[in-house]
């Protein structure tokens, strides 16, 4: 057969080694059929010949070949899926760590210049605002476990006839636990 001659209707023609489908349904959507061929061969001498390899390529014209499949990503997505769950306990864990440490460095400060306060004026803050009015601190920090600047609970120092003589500590407003069992009001 040479090329561009007719083969079985008008269905087909032969195009340099294998056929396209010339159907007008495909010309319309504008997609390519192409059955390659390798040739015949004969195995052994005196032997049929037997077509050796042929394959179906789909090749559209206008659609870009390169993409994955719906099965791929759904793959991919249920990896990823996988992956989260198993960091997410860890890192609510470690959110919650890391306010610990903020309260415990707050509370540190707190002592530590309340202690300062009382070198200084031989007496201790009426409130915690004054520890800002006298710039001991630039501002009241906010409480980490519970969100707010008014949260913190103070303690009082008394003297010997069980007077208030200004804040000698203060602690967490948080009624919560902490990851050792310990109350955050304790700490």
């Amino acid at each position: 057969m040479r090329p561009g001659k007719l083969v079985q209707g008008s269905e087909f023609r032969v195009q340099g080694r294998g056929f396209r489908v010339q159907s007008s349904w495909l010309r319309a959507q504008r997609q390519r059929f192409r059955v390659q061929s390798s040739g015949f061969r004969a195995h052994r001498k005196g032997q049929r010949l037997r077509p050796q390899g042929t394959s179906l390529n789909y090749e559209p014209s206008t659609v870009n070949q390169g993409g994955f499949t719906f099965v791929e990503i759904m793959i991919v997505l249920a990896v990823i899926g996988i992956l989260v769950t198993m960091a997410q306990p860890s890192f609510s864990t470690s959110v919650w760590r890391a306010r610990e440490a903020t309260l415990q460095e707050d509370l540190f400060i707190f002592r530590d210049v309340i202690d300062q306060y009382y070198a200084d004026q031989e007496e201790y803050p009426p409130t915690l605002e004054a520890l800002v009015e006298n710039l001991y601190l630039r501002k009241i920090p906010k409480d980490p476990i519970t969100g707010a600047h008014d949260t913190w609970l103070v303690v009082y120092a008394t003297s010997e006839l069980g007077e208030e003589e200004g804040i000698f500590d203060v602690k967490s407003g948080s009624d919560m636990i902490a990851t050792d069992g310990t109350p955050y009001a304790e700490w």
